[in-house]
């Protein structure tokens, strides 16, 4: 049997501009597909592995490549992000470091570069995303921290911010986003809410909003990633749902979209990615399966499609990006 990875209002002007984009891009008959040139990085915890597939394939579908060896550094890799440079950075849990592999690396390749160290301060590293300076954000679960890293930060470096302290509302941090204002977008496991912190917050910095309470549907929040217009999309492992609220979401918000049911395949979602027409892409963990979104799906929608089956290479799906 597969080892369980965990236990599990006001409408503003922001909310209703992405009802009426996500009404629009709903009329559409056929989801577009990414371009073939593209590719999906899948982080898998269980296989210390990434598998990466050609954009669009579907059902039991062999990896285009995969990264995978004792050489790569790979230990129980959660979070992942690619730079624009095409550099793939992964967080991994029981190294606490952060590998970084160049363009085109598969095999058992040796990173190009790994952040780790005592200086560090990664502890149980999970979410990792960049901002626009290419600056690196890690959630670490176990000592309620976000540690930023400095543009291509090596070796035993030291954060340029940490984010913890009781004032934060950090508990047990998972996923991380950043919106085209620097504004940081935090999931919390432990406290079922997601917190949000000013561009320049350090130290024992206060949430400028926190999304939480019992309308907001939150259960073991994990994922998080932003539309372009503001939308945020958060995964909830222990509801095995997708909770999406509008831009400006604070307090008790309820969502604008939930995406729940047994028609959704949804099981220990985890990591999530957007394509270029707007689908989602979700890692479910405890299915070993990679469910896929039209836009603005709601309630107990049926995926477009799935990727699934022995010949994948998933086991443990998590982090998963293009």
């Amino acid at each position: 049997m597969r080892r369980s990875h965990h236990r599990s209002s006001l409408l503003s002007v922001s909310r209703i501009a992405i009802l009426a984009a996500a009404a629009a891009c709903s009329q559409q008959t056929a989801p577009s597909t990414p371009p073939p040139t593209v590719s999906l990085f899948v982080v898998n915890n269980l296989a210390n592995s990434v598998t990466i597939y050609t954009a669009g394939v579907s059902g039991n579908a062999v990896p285009s490549a995969r990264i995978a060896g004792a050489n790569t550094g790979l230990s129980r890799p959660y979070g992942v992000v690619k730079n624009a440079a095409g550099d793939l950075l992964v967080a991994n849990q029981t190294t606490n470091a952060i590998t970084v592999y160049s363009p085109g690396d598969t095999g058992n390749v040796v990173p190009v570069a790994t952040i780790q160290g005592a200086n560090t301060g990664l502890s149980l590293p999970e979410g990792i995303t960049l901002d626009a300076a290419n600056q690196l954000y890690v959630a670490n679960k176990t000592t309620n921290s976000i540690t930023v890293y400095a543009p291509l930060a090596s070796g035993n470096a030291t954060p340029v911010r940490t984010i913890a302290g009781a004032a934060t509302g950090l508990d047990q941090p998972y996923g991380v986003a950043v919106d085209g204002n620097s504004n940081l977008y935090v999931t919390n496991y432990g406290a079922n809410t997601v917190t949000v912190y000013a561009p320049t917050a350090n130290g024992n910095a206060a949430p400028s909003a926190t999304i939480s309470g019992a309308s907001t549907g939150l259960n073991g929040p994990i994922g998080i990633k932003l539309y372009s217009t503001g939308g945020i999309i958060v995964t909830n492992n222990f509801g095995n749902t997708i909770t999406v609220f509008a831009a400006n979401a604070a307090g008790n918000a309820a969502p604008v979209f939930t995406i729940t049911g047994s028609n959704t395949a949804l099981n220990q979602p985890v990591g999530i990615a957007l394509d270029a027409s707007g689908q989602l892409y979700v890692a479910n963990y405890a299915s070993d399966r990679i469910a896929v979104f039209p836009v603005a799906a709601n309630g107990n929608a049926t995926p477009v499609f799935s990727i699934v089956g022995n010949a994948t290479g998933l086991n443990g799906p998590a982090g998963i990006t293009f």
